[in-house]
């Protein structure tokens, strides 16, 4: 069936698999059907039907999710995986408007000094400096890196300011030192390594100020306080048991209590808030304290500081399911990523966009 629908290029190929899959799904195979929407997309990705691939990762995502939780995982990453590589595929296509946009941004640095900044840490080697599907002129675009990075001309390529012989606590320390290592921002956007943006941030960043909140993030997709992510933590080994307890008991034994957890791999936070600065400050305390894993620690922060906070999206969406990022695996390039890369620096090489 997959082979079929690829080699066509007609709308209505695809349509009949659709009909085929909601066939299935009223004989009772709704566990199976979200993996086969996303193999479906894939093989119209690959066969240059790049609408009808999105619309069937639209079905995917409102299909009832497996109940076990790493198999949700793992399918919204797949998902999100496809809708990166879909995006790609898009840009590649329309290869000369996306080096235009990459020109202007240039050009307008020139023009003043921008208030909103992007940044991620790539340490080690373990993501890649992922392009924004589209480049907004209002934003400083910085990635914090101990090794060379391509900017194609759109990334501010800095060195750490701080390295440890562990090198997450070196990415983590950019992350919780971001009001104090970049001066002159109105806000700071943070994005891990392994998220690339494929919607312009604008709009969502006005929210935030319009919000008078001081730090926005997304709520963690599966767990609904720091005590639920330490249990978690210590039962699959993701870090050392003893530190994730003292941890535990640290906070238990000051009487705190959440009911909820931030998923920390994407926030916003107000760069003039000194509030902000004093929890980033016991972020980093906490993480060269205790566990590197930052999320046990950041709800912590955000109430012992007062710092007013704010949901960015509606509970159940991460950055896994939501519509203007993508996802893919730490260490992994994104499918179609080095031939998007390599010929984006292939044109950008003579500075004009020539015709495919």
């Amino acid at each position: 069936m997959l082979r079929k629908v690829a080699s066509s290029a007609d709308g209505k190929e695809a349509r009949k698999t659709l009909d085929e899959i909601s066939i299935a799904l009223r004989r009772g195979r709704q566990e199976a059907l979200p993996l086969e929407y996303v193999n479906v997309s894939r093989a119209l990705r690959r066969g240059g039907n790049l609408q009808e691939a999105k619309e069937y990762l639209r079905h995917a995502l409102e299909m009832p999710l497996p109940k076990d939780e790493r198999a949700t995982d793992r399918l919204l990453r797949t998902t999100s995986a496809e809708r990166g590589a879909i995006s790609l595929a898009k840009r590649l296509i329309h290869i000369d408007d996306y080096l235009k946009s990459i020109i202007g941004y240039r050009a307008a640095r020139t023009e003043g000094a921008r208030k909103i900044a992007v940044v991620s840490a790539i340490v080690g080697g373990y993501d890649a400096p992922l392009l924004p599907a589209y480049v907004e002129n209002e934003m400083d675009y910085i990635i914090f890196s101990d090794q060379k990075v391509p900017d194609f001309g759109i990334f501010d390529v800095r060195p750490l300011p701080y390295v440890d012989i562990d090198k997450t606590r070196s990415a983590r320390y950019v992350k919780t030192h971001l009001t104090r290592i970049l001066g002159g921002y109105d806000v700071i956007i943070w994005l891990d390594g392994c998220i690339m943006p494929v919607a312009p941030l604008l709009p969502a960043i006005q929210d935030f100020v319009s919000s008078g909140c001081e730090f926005a993030a997304m709520l963690h997709p599966f767990r609904a306080s720091p005590y639920e992510e330490m249990r978690m933590c210590i039962a699959i080994g993701k870090d050392d048991v003893p530190i994730i307890q003292r941890q535990r008991e640290h906070y238990r034994s000051q009487g705190y209590k959440s009911h909820c957890l931030i998923e920390s791999n994407v926030f916003f936070v107000d760069a003039r808030s000194e509030k902000v600065t004093e929890m980033l400050d016991l972020w980093w305390e906490q993480i060269r304290r205790f566990s590197r894993r930052d999320q046990l620690s950041l709800n912590y922060c955000l109430d012992k500081t007062g710092v007013k906070w704010k949901e960015m999206a509606p509970r159940g969406i991460s950055a896994r399911n939501h519509p203007n990022l993508v996802i893919f695996e730490h260490g992994q390039v994104p499918e179609g990523y080095d031939q998007f890369a390599a010929e984006v620096n292939r044109r950008l090489s003579s500075d004009m966009p020539s015709s495919p």
